[in-house]
């Protein structure tokens, strides 16, 4: 070989050796460590001054790469990176022969009062470098919101009654205590059985009524009209319930408003009344149907026991009573003829029980009532009737009764009761119910007496009076006993 073919050779493996130093040439940061140059700042949520962080490394880097940074996850809102973060994460890249990173951070202004914070900021530990001392970097925040001045909402005082043919709307407002600081809102729940009775505006959804609150407003309001029908529906109760509220607003302490819709139809009608006479007491309250008419009586007596029950109404298509219902397959059913009834039959489970045939004066007032009972035989015997007398007003004056005795041509009279000293104020209900619905005292009697063949009492009664001229309560007073009837109104 040739020394020039020696040189050649030389030359090469020389080339080859110097390529491979070049290849174990290092390309990690192993043994550089890197920290915070400082610990902590604090800024201003209004300042919009961005603070520039530094991170240091021992040494220069040797490769390029990257660090990351992470904000702790409740303060990520609070601040703004670049480069931005995402999902709390910063990412710096390092390049080679690097020896300090930076990156800049500044507080969010959020316009909500939150308060002050610190958000954390950590070096995340990675292959790539070794975290140093001093890892974690904090930024307070200040909140330079102030806390709003909240308004305490409260119904004003409202009528609680109106009737159902009122044209006037009725205005419910709410109050503020402060006139409020930002946009706010009020809720009020509204709660009825009967919502085809009235409309509100702002209207009803939902059950709710949504009421606006604009900056600087002071209160609010809502109207509630009535709306009017020819029908008996009953009263309609309606709740009004402050149960939200949004913004600078805060429930106050009268949440509630309650009305009342009165059915124009039944104002004044007689709802019941209780009657307490000692061991003998009763109480009788009413419904009544779509035209007015008594649909079912809710009756209770003492005489001794406590017997309850139900009376029910039926009418036909002249409106006339034709059946009451008194328990499961009792029932009494009337007769009409002359365009009033003449007899009265009651069957028990299809069977007639009894029936009575009643008599009219000139005047067409009820006189007389026969009663008959059916015997064990089939038949059908008289038992104690009844003979009316009255009043030219029509106010019944005395009611006699009578029994028919064996053997004796005329009946023996055994209760007489008298009634007398009309006022002029209405009676709601009869003292003496014949016939059901037809009343034998118009007017409220003023005196009482009931003789029978061993006493004879007389009761002075004595009424209170509301502000219609219906009485509410009356008191039988005689020598040795007091009797009270209480009277409810719809």
């Amino acid at each position: 070989m040739t020394m020039k073919k020696h040189f050649l050779l030389a030359l090469l493996a020389t080339s080859i050796l110097f390529g491979c130093e070049d290849e174990s040439t290092p390309t990690s940061n192993e043994g550089i460590s890197i920290q915070f140059d400082e610990s902590n700042q604090v800024a201003n949520e209004d300042d919009d001054t961005e603070i520039t962080v530094t991170l240091t490394l021992n040494k220069a880097a040797t490769a390029t790469g990257t660090v990351t940074l992470q904000i702790d996850n409740t303060t990520q809102a609070r601040v703004q990176t670049t480069p931005a973060h995402t999902s709390g994460q910063v990412v710096l890249p390092v390049v080679k022969g690097a020896s300090q990173l930076q990156f800049s951070i500044k507080a969010v202004n959020n316009e909500v009062v939150d308060g002050d914070v610190v958000a954390k900021i950590q070096i995340k530990p990675s292959s790539f470098f070794t975290v140093g001392e001093r890892h974690e970097f904090q930024l307070t925040v200040h909140d330079d919101d102030e806390a709003p001045v909240y308004s305490t909402a409260n119904f004003t005082a409202q009528i609680e009654a109106v009737l159902e043919n009122s044209t006037t709307s009725t205005t419910y407002t709410i109050q503020l205590s402060e006139a409020v600081a930002t946009d706010s809102k009020v809720t009020v729940s509204v709660t009825s059985l009967n919502t085809n009775s009235f409309v509100t505006n702002p209207a009803v959804e939902n059950g709710k009524i949504i009421l606006l609150a604009p900056v600087g407003t002071a209160s609010l309001s809502f109207t509630l009209a009535t709306l009017n029908n020819s029908e008996v529906n009953g009263h309609t109760e309606v709740s009004f319930a402050i149960i939200s509220t949004a913004g600078s607003i805060v429930k106050g302490t009268q949440l509630l408003q309650n009305l009342t819709i009165k059915d124009d139809e039944l104002v004044g009608k007689l709802r019941g009344y209780e009657n307490n006479g000692g061991v003998d007491s009763e109480k009788r309250f009413y419904e009544y149907d779509a035209k007015g008419r008594i649909s079912k009586i809710n009756w209770e007596t003492y005489t001794g026991f406590t017997r309850t029950g139900t009376d029910t109404y039926f009418y036909d298509d002249e409106d006339r009573l034709v059946k009451i219902n008194k328990s499961p397959g009792r029932d009494i059913h009337y007769l009409w003829s002359n365009g009033r009834i003449e007899r009265a039959e009651l069957y028990q489970d299809g069977v007639l029980k009894d029936y009575s045939n009643y008599a009219y004066d000139e005047a067409e007032n009820l006189a007389g009532v026969d009663p008959y009972h059916r015997q064990q035989d089939g038949s059908f015997k008289r038992g104690m009737f009844s003979v009316y007398l009255y009043f030219v007003d029509g106010n019944v004056y005395k009611s006699l009764l009578y029994q028919d005795v064996a053997g004796q041509e005329e009946p023996v009279l055994i209760r007489t009761r008298t009634y007398d000293q009309y006022l002029p104020a209405l009676a709601p209900v009869s003292m003496v119910e014949i016939v059901p619905g037809v009343k034998s005292q118009k007017n409220l009697a003023g005196r009482y007496r009931e003789e029978t063949l061993e006493t004879d009492a007389t009761y002075w009664l004595t009424y209170e009076m509301n502000e219609e001229g219906l009485p509410v309560k009356r008191t039988a007073s005689s020598t040795g006993n007091t009797q009270t009837t209480v009277y409810h109104y719809y």
